[in-house]
């Protein structure tokens, strides 16, 4: 598609990178922790030749940082040009507009704007089509990135010269016109810019101080042009991963969280993907879908429940939510490769995080019944001070479900005698961190 030719196109245009004034998050020292990530230290000294030696790296579980690494220009509290990965920051302002019934992810964008997108043709496309990639709108150019236009003149743009290039809902096909469209729909009806709406709903509520839409003035770009940093990035992603909550207040509703953990394009034919096919590194070996604003990772094989969500940018960004162990990371750089440059350090990154936890996951969680209840057993992982047992009425799968499990206590002897659950599960407690990974088959039983 055109969408990374056209921010290639501009990139003498706009500024690279930003230093911005410490931020309390900062924290210059590597961050000792209970797991192993030499392997990935190795993997982005490797790989940092790509990058143009510039990247910062921060890896989190249940929001507490596990891992960084950092060289070159860029730090972690250096503003960034995020290209598509954009895509993800702007899903949560969607679907925080939809929660304040701004606007429905049903409705077609021939309803609202009848005119400049008929229907039938490419007025055919709903809000979910649009932040689900199957819209199937297409023009021209990217008007969504270009300076020349305001937010309203590209809409127009859009509308004007845009066809059809597959129907709605048929194909995935990567670009952002759609976005572009909807995005200003929801700022119209709030009768605010997109930037303020964006501020408004996600940025200031997360503290996001040094993420801004100013890439491609007076053009938003809702698809493609915030600026941020590495950790303004963790904090959305670390509010997607507290199921929509930051610092205990709530940002977005558990539902529009399930809807970023929701395949919207599974099976559907792939038109345009930025992704390699059949890259090493993609969990069940299965070409990313995607999602809503960005791509499904890795969704189970069997139970087609989504674990992993990512964002990646043409400048070579990435970031990553991992519900079923808690992870959450991001890789910052900014490279004239972009994501093709990238990919492999990014990857690589997401295979070495899920090891690590996993290998201090416990094992062996049995389960037997006596008189007393349910006599639970286990084999804690090296270093556990302590392992806490939680039971469900439903499935543990991730995170996400262990929030809504009961705590029946917790053990240092590798044995427990709880009341009788359909389901169970048990994590381990490292220090002051609890590796609450699920790796099912494991740590995840029903007696």
């Amino acid at each position: 598609m055109h969408l990374n030719l056209a921010v290639a196109a501009l990139s003498l245009l706009t500024q690279a990178t930003v230093s911005l004034p410490s931020s309390p998050d900062r924290d210059p020292g590597r961050v000792p922790g209970p797991y192993d990530f030499r392997d990935a230290t190795t993997l982005l000294e490797a790989e940092l030749p790509k990058l143009s030696g510039n990247v910062a790296v921060l890896v989190r579980q249940n929001g507490r940082e596990i891992y960084r690494f950092q060289r070159g220009t860029i730090d972690f509290d250096t503003q960034t040009r995020m290209a598509s990965l954009t895509k993800s920051l702007s899903s949560g302002v969607i679907l925080g507009a939809v929660e304040d019934g701004l606007l429905t992810l049903d409705e077609r964008v021939g309803d609202a704007y009848p005119l400049l997108f008929p229907r039938p043709g490419i007025g055919d496309a709903t809000v979910l089509d649009c932040w689900a990639m199957r819209h199937g709108i297409d023009a021209p150019l990217a008007y969504e990135h270009l300076p020349f236009f305001t937010h309203w003149q590209s809409v127009v743009q859009i509308g004007t010269n845009g066809f059809v290039l597959f129907p709605a809902g048929e194909r995935l096909g990567y670009d952002g016109a759609g976005m572009q469209v909807t995005g200003y729909l929801a700022a119209q009806r709030a009768g605010l810019s997109w930037e303020a709406l964006a501020s408004q709903r996600i940025l200031h509520p997360l503290g996001m101080n040094a993420t801004d839409y100013l890439q491609f003035t007076p053009n938003p770009c809702v698809p493609g042009g915030a600026r941020s940093t590495a950790l303004d990035v963790m904090r959305f992603a670390d509010m997607i991963l507290d199921e929509g909550q930051f610092r205990g207040q709530p940002i977005l509703q558990p539902a529009s969280i399930e809807r970023f953990f929701t395949n919207h394009t599974r099976g559907l034919p792939v038109e345009g993907s930025p992704f390699p096919a059949m890259h090493p590194d993609y969990p069940y070996g299965v070409d990313p879908d995607y999602g809503f604003g960005g791509w499904v990772l890795a969704e189970h094989p069997t139970s087609q429940h989504v674990e992993e969500i990512v964002g990646a940018g043409a400048w070579g960004s990435f970031v990553w939510m991992d519900r079923r162990r808690g992870l959450t990371a991001a890789l910052i750089t900014d490279v004239p490769a972009g994501s093709q440059a990238s990919v492999r350090a990014s990857l690589g990154l997401f295979t070495v995080a899920r090891a690590a936890v996993e290998a201090r996951q416990i094992e062996g969680l049995r389960a037997a019944a006596s008189s007393a209840g349910v006599t639970l057993s286990w084999t804690p992982p090296a270093g556990a001070r302590s392992v806490r047992v939680v039971g469900s009425q439903e499935p543990i799968r991730d995170v996400f479900d262990l929030r809504h499990a009961d705590v029946l206590g917790t053990s240092r002897s590798g044995q427990l005698v709880v009341p009788p659950y359909p389901y169970y599960a048990a994590t381990a407690a490292l220090g002051s961190l609890h590796n609450s990974a699920l790796i099912p088959g494991v740590n995840s039983i029903a007696p």
